[in-house]
């Protein structure tokens, strides 16, 4: 059994720090002992009821919630290769062992794609009769990468075995990995650069992982396919501007020079603060969709009550020209109280 170790926090980034009761509990929902709780007034942990899952480091959308594995990446014949084992299993090899394999989400998976992993094989225990239930597993999340990788050459590919094909491929990865290691090594005698960037121990998901979030792969990516999608209904956006001054990711900008709000979806995180903050309820977040359209046309106003230039979307319905403010303040009746 592995000791249990609890996610690093860090509460500065998490969206309970941004605004007062926002709509984001995926640590709670996750959570299979409810060792998270979240009441009006605070969202708090406790530490006695973590088994180290770290299923909710993989659901927190701004990386506040960061997972201590320790996995390290064998060089094989087909490439890159993480082996990673359930607590659970029967195999011996402790060090490849972590709480919970459906913990490693979409954004760890991404991350491995990205610094050159080519497989993943898994040995899993009795999921079925497992303490922890989950609504996503890795299987859902691994298709998902397939998803918004579709154009790209590489794919990342999981292999689920069983106890003795899991450790026959291992065996067989190690003793290449050794025979590919001496023969780099002998190389490298004769050759004026003297590092194997590829064959590095690195520990992959925690390399640079402060505020480890979906935006930091999607962009490298380049895809076109998205995790999530940013849309604003013009037919509701009064153009407050709110949801530009709230998201930590800057995934819709207010482009001055144009008069426009810009969607850059590859940097939404599916934190929910726009749609927290918006009165109108003009926006919403798809997921796994191409970007359609990427910006929101504005048009200037001059507001007739207090005179003061404010914009909307073109397409906005309401074409009274009283800006956000005036709109909800009945003027004429705050003059008769004057008068009175």
């Amino acid at each position: 059994m592995l000791n249990i170790n609890t996610p690093e926090i860090n509460a500065d980034v998490c969206v309970h720090s941004k605004i007062l009761n926002p709509s984001c509990k995926e640590c709670v929902i996750v959570c299979p002992n409810s060792a998270w709780n979240l009441n009006e007034n605070s969202l708090s942990f406790d530490k006695d009821k973590c088994h180290g899952c770290m299923i909710c480091t993989s659901a927190c959308p701004e990386g506040a919630l960061l997972n201590n594995f320790n996995l390290k990446p064998i060089n094989t014949k087909l490439g890159l290769t993480f082996f990673i084992a359930c607590e659970k299993s029967k195999t011996t090899q402790d060090e490849l062992k972590i709480t919970c394999i459906h913990s490693l989400g979409l954004k760890e998976l991404l991350k491995f794609y990205l610094n050159g992993i080519e497989n993943i094989s898994i040995l899993i225990a009795d999921c079925d009769n497992c303490d922890i239930k989950l609504d996503k597993t890795i299987f859902n999340h691994i298709e998902d990468v397939d998803k918004i990788l579709n154009n790209k050459n590489k794919h990342l590919k999981l292999n689920n075995l069983n106890l003795k094909s899991w450790e026959k491929k291992l065996k067989e990865a190690k003793s290449f990995h050794k025979t590919s290691l001496t023969r780099r090594n002998f190389i490298k005698r004769f050759t004026a650069e003297g590092v194997d960037t590829a064959l590095k121990a690195t520990n992959i998901i925690n390399e640079n992982i402060n505020n480890f979030t979906i935006k930091s792969v999607i962009p490298k990516i380049d895809s076109d396919i998205l995790p999530f999608l940013v849309n604003i209904d013009e037919n509701r956006c009064n153009g407050c501007d709110v949801c530009v001054k709230i998201c930590p990711h800057s995934a819709i900008e207010l482009n001055i020079k144009n008069l426009q709000y810009t969607l850059n979806s590859k940097f939404c995180t599916n934190c929910n603060l726009c749609i927290d903050m918006c009165q109108e309820s003009a926006i919403t977040i798809d997921r796994l969709k191409k970007q359609l359209i990427d910006n929101i046309k504005l048009e200037e106003k001059n507001c007739t009550s207090c005179g003061i230039d404010f914009h909307i979307p073109k397409e906005f319905t309401d074409k009274a020209n009283k800006c956000q403010v005036c709109k909800k303040i009945d003027h004429k009746k705050m003059l008769y109280q004057v008068i009175d």
